[in-house]
């Protein structure tokens, strides 16, 4: 099935995926994505590692993980979840202190979408034109 013929949700989450991996082919060093799991529609959850050492535990290093799109219905916590790997890595690059300090010193875990198929189901309430 082509791409052009894909729902607009299913477009939707392709597109989170895509952005997760700009964003880690533009910062490879401090990026990876990892996939903790698949939904009950059988939809990977991807993860974006960040760390100066990503894919390796450091014993004591503090590690978090923000979860977003818990319930179908809340696309804004997934929104600014993927803004935020994009800002950490444009901030990284351009030497910004407090940024390259927090990835140096801390493991994040950022998983934009813990339910995807809550989101497909919303979605279907509301008419594919208007999204």
């Amino acid at each position: 099935m082509a791409f052009c013929f894909l729902s607009v949700k299913l477009k939707i989450i392709l597109l989170v995926f895509q952005l997760m991996k700009s964003v880690h082919d533009k910062c490879p060093d401090i990026t990876r994505i990892y996939s903790i799991g698949k939904s009950y529609k059988d939809l990977k959850l991807h993860v974006m590692e960040i760390s100066d050492n990503p894919g390796k535990h450091e014993l004591e290093e503090p590690e978090f993980r923000y979860v977003a799109g818990m319930h179908g219905n809340e696309v804004l916590g997934r929104e600014l979840l993927l803004n935020l790997m994009q800002y950490m890595c444009q901030e990284y690059k351009r030497g910004n202190q407090r940024i390259v300090h927090l990835v140096k010193e801390t493991r994040i875990h950022l998983l934009p979408s813990m339910n995807p198929d809550g989101y497909e189901m919303a979605s279907k309430k509301v008419p594919e034109n208007s999204i």
